[in-house]
């Protein structure tokens, strides 16, 4: 019997046939990440949307009514009487949120911090009494939207 040597080549192909499978599974992982982010992002697209959307019809109720608004006599006249240059004072009664155009430059609704305490946007709910379900838990909004 003659003794053969081993060259070691079944070796080789194991270790290149593990590193396609290893290329092959961090392929894999890296889509369903990519999957995973495109949903989170769709999901907060649309609960912002959504957020807008709720704002914007508080914003008629308001305005044209029905039901409880406390300011609809300020536009029945179609006056811009209740209207002022700074959209009214965070407490300006009736009044808040409600702005004239911009002469020059940006438009009112990019100068207006809708984030800060003393903003003068009007919160969902304040003169239609209508309620928005907002909060830190679950997935929905953290806080109820705003609009001027």
């Amino acid at each position: 019997m003659i003794a053969r040597r081993h060259t070691g080549a079944s070796l080789l192909v194991v270790l290149l046939i593990l590193l396609v499978v290893s290329i092959l599974g961090i392929g894999g992982a890296q889509i369903a990440l990519m999957g995973e982010r495109a949903a989170r992002n769709d999901r907060d697209y649309q609960l912002a949307w959504q957020s807008a959307e709720a704002a914007l019809l508080d914003a008629e109720f308001d305005i044209r009514g029905p039901g409880t608004s406390t300011r609809k006599d300020l536009f029945a006249n179609n006056s811009i009487s209740a209207f002022s240059e700074g959209c009214g004072a965070h407490d300006a009664g009736p009044n808040q949120g409600l702005c004239l155009p911009a002469e020059t430059g940006k438009p009112v609704w990019l100068t207006v911090d809708f984030l800060s305490k003393d903003s003068p946007s009007v919160e969902y709910g304040t003169f239609t009494n209508r309620v928005f379900d907002a909060g830190a838990t679950g997935i929905r909004s953290s806080k109820k939207p705003r609009y001027i």
